[in-house]
């Protein structure tokens, strides 16, 4: 398999008050297509950070990140926003659905702001009905985010991040809210997307009986890669 994902000397650092607050320190990282990858460390090692920088979500302060060799750092924020839309799904610890839509409405809204929309909003529509039926949402298509439980918004978020069928989803600490039995319920779902379509999963996470289900382990500390160990993928 080729490398989808590539992070060459990533360093992020923040500012407050004027005072320097490094976050990432050099961080070098290979991700290859159709890969499961952890990414596991304790609290304010830079788990996130690494995430919002590999999914163009934001800038380094230096060093370059590649998606099938394309340096996307060199695109403006228009573009970048683009790439982001079609190419990469985000799930993340909090749902963020948009509470006056429902899970239909949610779900579609990616496909809506697609700067390039292939598909008339029937479509999308259709694309979107269908993904939360597989997930088991048929019945709850109309239902706003507060009339679900927290797994089955979770299943909305990430039903969302696949309307687009992207090629890799990130997704930061996607369970920490949710009991265990709904937690092992979302991960199957994505161990699923990976082994049936092929889906480059990205996963930070305080769970290392999670984390080592991953095909591969990468420890950060202090703001680097420590260590990247393989599993025994299932």
């Amino acid at each position: 398999m080729d490398d989808i994902i590539v992070a060459e000397n990533l360093y992020k650092t923040y500012y407050r008050n004027g005072q320097a607050i490094p976050v990432l320190k050099g961080v070098n990282l290979k991700v290859k297509e159709g890969e499961i990858i952890s990414i596991i460390g304790p609290s304010g090692v830079g788990k996130s950070t690494l995430l919002h920088l590999l999914g163009a979500l934001d800038r380094p302060t230096k060093g370059k990140v590649f998606l099938d060799k394309e340096e996307i750092y060199n695109l403006n924020d228009g573009e970048l926003a683009t790439l982001r839309n079609r190419r990469i799904g985000f799930l993340f610890q909090f749902h963020h659905l948009l509470s006056e839509f429902t899970a239909l409405e949610n779900v579609m809204m990616p496909g809506l702001i697609n700067s390039d929309i292939k598909y008339q909003i029937s479509d999308i529509r259709k694309r979107a009905r269908e993904i939360l039926e597989e997930m088991g949402l048929g019945k709850r298509l109309d239902h706003r985010p507060c009339e679900l439980s927290g797994g089955e918004q979770q299943r909305v978020a990430l039903a969302r991040a696949l309307v687009n069928e992207p090629d890799v989803i990130i997704a930061d600490e996607p369970t920490g809210n949710l009991d265990r039995k709904t937690a092992e319920a979302i991960h199957s779902l994505l161990w699923k997307l990976n082994k049936e379509r092929g889906k480059t999963l990205i996963l930070a996470t305080h769970n290392e009986e999670l984390a080592r289900r991953a095909k591969r382990m990468v420890r950060l500390v202090d703001g680097t890669v420590v260590a990247t160990k393989a599993q025994n993928y299932r």
